[in-house]
């Protein structure tokens, strides 16, 4: 009986170690979405970035060797929602085993790790979380900006019809000069 407690609190202890960034990884893509929606929390960022600097910046931007801006924008993307899908599915593995092992031990015990892994996803999304999606915006930024001042209706019509989760960010963009 104590050998399984004693298992039991190993298998809590891998379930917060890989819980916690599996459910970050879940709820990252669609706080990506609400920052994107949200033109105040957009026009901070470039503050913070200070416009003038992102614009010097993207004017060292080479021209994109094949394709348009808006492919090294697709391409950014699928590259961030990626690395949080490998991220969250490897760690979704790692807690479907030890959920499976804790119901190996008992009925009860498998109630208390999946309680424990569904209480971490109540959690907020953490600041370290938030970053990484914020760290991915100067990029796409930078592509816009100096699309924008090459190409303005093909952005514009990129951001409007085929993305249009960067119609805020275009928007904003375009208030500046």
């Amino acid at each position: 009986m104590f050998w399984r407690l004693l298992l039991e609190v190993i298998f809590l202890g891998i379930i917060l170690f890989a819980g916690e960034p599996f459910w970050h990884s879940l709820k990252a893509p669609k706080h990506l979405r609400g920052l994107l929606a949200d033109p105040e929390e957009l026009r901070r960022l470039i503050g913070h970035y200070e416009y003038d600097k992102l614009v010097a910046e993207s004017n060292k931007l080479p021209a994109p060797p094949f394709g348009t801006y808006g492919d090294i924008i697709i391409i950014w993307d699928a590259a961030h929602y990626k690395s949080l899908a490998s991220t969250r599915n490897l760690l979704l593995f790692v807690v479907l085993v030890i959920l499976v092992a804790s119901g190996w031990l008992g009925a009860w015990y498998f109630v208390v790790s999946l309680s424990v892994f569904l209480l971490l996803g109540l959690r907020e999304l953490p600041v370290a979380a938030k970053n990484n999606n914020v760290n991915h915006l100067p990029s796409v930024i930078l592509n816009l900006i100096q699309w924008r001042s090459h190409d303005a209706p093909a952005c514009e019509e990129f951001c409007r019809r085929t993305r249009p989760e960067y119609r805020n960010l275009y928007d904003l963009l375009a208030t500046y000069r």
